[in-house]
């Protein structure tokens, strides 16, 4: 009986070493570092933030969503600047956030 107990919780670590293997690729593969720039600092946003992006309403609830307590410092930095200086920061957060944006051509 004692064999059939030990089995059974050795079988039970192994699963857990699996599990506890399998989230730590999770964890690591695709880390998406900050995105820095003029003491901006964006951070990969997490799932909740790509949720509340992808059900926005309108192009603010969408930029508040993803750039959260930075969303003020952003648009201080571009409100003044040409627009394509605008559209080529969208096309780079698209791109380092998400790999492709369809069009990654800079402008101007």
């Amino acid at each position: 009986m004692a064999a059939a107990q030990s089995k059974t919780a050795a079988s039970k670590a192994a699963e857990g070493t699996v599990e506890d293997s399998v989230w730590a690729k999770l964890q690591s593969e695709n880390h998406i570092p900050p995105l820095e720039f003029q003491g901006i600092s964006l951070k990969e946003p997490t799932k909740r933030q790509i949720d509340a992006w992808r059900e926005a309403k309108t192009n603010e609830e969408g930029e508040r969503a993803l750039f959260a307590d930075q969303y003020d410092a952003i648009h201080a930095l571009f409100n003044d600047q040409p627009s394509h200086v605008w559209e080529n920061f969208n096309t780079l957060y698209l791109k380092h956030m998400f790999g492709t944006t369809g069009d990654e051509d800079l402008k101007g």
